[in-house]
């Protein structure tokens, strides 16, 4: 089986940021940030510190936090991209910092982050890994806090060829499904759109969705049926 995690650490990281450097500005609008940021200036709880897992140069993260007046940490594959995005936070005078890394092992505190958002990625995650991403977001979040996933929604589970290097898959399906399976979550939002842009997508192979998870705090509240031995 491919270590897809490997390849993306060697040299695809580097290469997917070179064929989309032009789409990863901060002036360039994307529905999903747009709508995460509305969502969140909407809730009730402060927003102190956001993760993104699969940043690029992080200009999403940027976004967030310049929106949010918040600190943020990206990890991404691409050494040029990390380097790029905080060469930019540093102009701008953000607070953001961005590290070479994957999902599966993130050198960040338990239940550090208020909100950690998987940023296009989980479809490019090697299979063997996507637990794990999953148990260190869980991990690294804090209670009540959210969990942000950005990634295609097709009506049935696939898996297709990746277009830029042999050997590599695209697995697209409804990631928020797993995170969701075990209670410890609730959803809190869904917001279907297209690969293209924002609205709803006829053709299931290129709907996106972001899908806003709550991490419960309690999880596991105490019940005891009446009458039951104490």
């Amino acid at each position: 089986m491919t270590d897809q995690r490997d390849i993306f650490l060697k040299s695809e990281g580097d290469g997917f940021f070179g064929r989309n450097r032009a789409q990863l500005l901060p002036d360039k609008e994307r529905p999903s940030t747009t709508r995460l940021i509305e969502f969140l200036r909407e809730t009730k709880g402060p927003v102190r510190h956001v993760t993104e897992i699969g940043c690029g140069n992080g200009s999403e993260l940027l976004k967030i936090c310049t929106a949010l007046e918040c600190e943020g940490t990206g990890f991404e594959p691409s050494g040029e991209a990390v380097a790029d995005g905080n060469r930019m936070a540093a102009e701008l005078g953000q607070r953001m910092t961005l590290f070479r890394g994957t999902a599966e092992d993130l050198p960040l505190p338990d239940e550090s982050s208020d909100v950690l958002l998987f940023g296009f990625c989980l479809y490019l995650v090697d299979r063997r890994l996507l637990l794990p991403a999953m148990g260190e977001a869980y991990r690294v979040l804090r209670p009540g806090g959210f969990l942000a996933i950005v990634d295609f929604d097709p009506a049935q589970q696939h898996r297709r060829a990746y277009a830029h290097h042999d050997g590599l898959w695209s697995y697209k399906q409804d990631y928020s499904r797993i995170p969701l399976a075990t209670g410890l979550y609730s959803l809190a939002a869904k917001v279907p759109m297209s690969h293209a842009g924002d609205g709803f997508e006829a053709d299931a192979d290129e709907r996106v969705a972001l899908n806003i998870l709550y991490k419960e705090p309690a999880p596991y509240p105490m019940w005891q049926a009446p009458g039951a031995v104490r």
